[in-house]
């Protein structure tokens, strides 16, 4: 989503600083190659970790002297540093670029705009966040698509199976009762030509004792964090989305590559469904609230 804001501000001609909190800069590489091609950007990051109370200082005094009339945060909802920076600041419009609506986040006291992604963010922060309608602002996002080399898959899963992904952050999957878990294996236990790879990041315990207590050390594979996300889905036949907590980027990423979307989540919980990313203008039902029809579309697409 920073990537969306960064090309907006280079097409619109705008003057802005990207700032950087971190040290290690390798997770920045497309940013950085778009800042370092465009006058207009300025570059503010640090050489060496320091705590929170001094990175505060040192981001403070540089915006106090860089003078903008806007502050946009892209933050984690724990960002504790951007969240004490933006308390300070006076005569400056602060925005808060809500990437993860569906958390509690810091600082919702200390901002005049939320940019919203969807209305169930919308809703959270107008009757939970204590914001006003004046405050929020709606902004779809959109990923860009950064292409890279293939990096493949495990030896064993072959061109004959049909190859499920699904993935994100680890947590999405866990909660509603193991709900997730019992969904994959009925998918598998139905569908013997199907090999489930699963991406994401976190504490992925749960779903390794889930792969060995099931005998699926053959069927499902866990392949971490991918860089050549476009290209996983591409070399895959269907996306199946997480849950209790759906995958927003994930979803519009199958969009993107074609790729049909499985997803099911129970009709009480909106913030799972999928038509919130994908398709959100044209009402289009992609979310299954009942099982058999779930499943019954699972066994569909993997004939």
């Amino acid at each position: 989503m920073t990537q969306q804001y960064i090309k907006a501000f280079i097409a619109a001609g705008i003057e802005f600083a990207y700032i950087y909190e971190e040290v290690d800069l390798s997770r920045i590489t497309l940013i950085l190659q778009e800042i370092s091609e465009y006058p207009g950007a300025t570059l503010f990051t640090f050489k060496e970790l320091l705590p929170r109370e001094e990175r505060i200082k040192q981001i403070h005094s540089f915006i106090l002297e860089y003078n903008p009339s806007k502050f946009f945060m892209h933050i984690m909802p724990w960002d504790v540093v951007a969240v004490g920076v933006c308390s300070l600041l006076v005569g400056i419009d602060r925005y808060n670029i809500n990437a993860t609506d569906h958390t509690f986040w810091l600082g919702a006291s200390n901002i005049d705009f939320s940019i919203e992604f969807r209305n169930y963010g919308y809703s959270v922060s107008l009757e939970k966040r204590g914001l006003k309608e004046e405050q929020l602002l709606m902004l779809p996002y959109y990923p860009p698509v950064n292409r890279t080399q293939f990096k493949g898959f495990p030896k064993s899963v072959s061109d004959d199976d049909i190859k499920i992904f699904s993935g994100g952050s680890i947590y999405k999957i866990c909660g509603d009762d193991q709900a997730y878990f019992k969904l994959i294996k009925r998918l598998l236990n139905e569908n013997k030509n199907v090999k489930l790879l699963f991406a994401g990041t976190g504490d992925n315990k749960y779903l390794m004792n889930f792969i060995e207590d099931n005998g699926f050390s053959n069927r499902i594979y866990f392949i971490g964090n991918r860089t050549d996300i476009i290209e996983v889905f591409e070399n895959c036949d269907i996306y199946l989305g997480t849950y209790p907590i759906t995958g927003g980027l994930m979803s519009q990423f199958a969009a993107k590559a074609s790729k049909p979307i499985l997803a099911y989540a129970d009709i009480s919980l909106s913030i799972s469904f999928v038509e919130g990313f994908v398709c959100h203008l044209k009402h289009i039902n992609i979310t299954f609230n009942n099982f058999e029809q779930f499943f019954s579309y699972g066994r569909q697409l993997c004939t």
